[in-house]
């Protein structure tokens, strides 16, 4: 015993117990890659992201409920400040501004397949759009809201506006916005399907 002590410094000597633990913790611990630790990180961060509750100034909702009684601006692009945590109108396209053959939702067409605009980031679109009652036939004007995150943005600024999505869907219910108006497209094949519902 004295011996086996000293080959270990005289630190006592492992004890079977001792050596079965050391071999099973390995296979019984989780190993996690980088990679893995990573995408832990990303989900924790996430999940504290979807306690945040962005924002809109009372500027703001007042235009949107302009949007709603006047039709005008026809066009507005929310964008999101995640360090303070505000939603905010970044562009506005008024009424007159859009020529006679085109319309709020193909300005902003323009926009989502413009590489300096939104082709590849994330925001929040209000238009107006111009359809015709089904059932009565009836010319109408309804007030649209989307989040357009397309597939090429990436991968952060799709959680965060993901993350948002319902806060900035309760600041649109305070400019008295149909809730059934709002939806989220990644692509205009998805825009082109959710308007046919409208």
């Amino acid at each position: 015993s004295s011996g086996i002590n000293a080959e270990y410094g005289g630190r006592s000597a492992p004890t079977l117990r001792h050596c079965v633990t050391s071999l099973c913790l390995p296979h019984t611990q989780p190993q996690f890659s980088r990679a893995t630790k990573s995408d832990n990180a990303l989900s924790l961060l996430c999940s504290n992201m979807t306690k945040l509750e962005y924002q809109m100034s009372a500027e703001d909702i007042k235009t949107l409920d302009t949007i709603r009684l006047k039709g005008n601006p026809a066009l507005a692009i929310i964008t999101l400040e995640t360090k303070k945590c505000t939603a905010s109108i970044t562009t506005q396209v008024p009424k007159d501004a859009i020529p006679a053959e085109s319309n709020a939702l193909t300005e902003f067409k323009n926009l989502a397949f413009s590489e300096s605009d939104y082709q590849n980031a994330p925001c929040i679109v209000v238009f107006t759009y111009d359809t015709t009652n089904k059932i009565s036939g009836a010319e109408r004007q309804v007030i649209g809201c989307c989040k357009w995150v397309p597939d090429t943005c990436s991968a952060m600024k799709r959680m965060v506006y993901t993350s948002a999505w319902n806060s900035i869907k309760s600041e649109l219910t305070k400019a008295h916005f149909n809730s059934n108006n709002m939806f989220e497209i990644s692509d205009w094949d998805d825009m082109e399907d959710k308007i046919e519902r409208l």
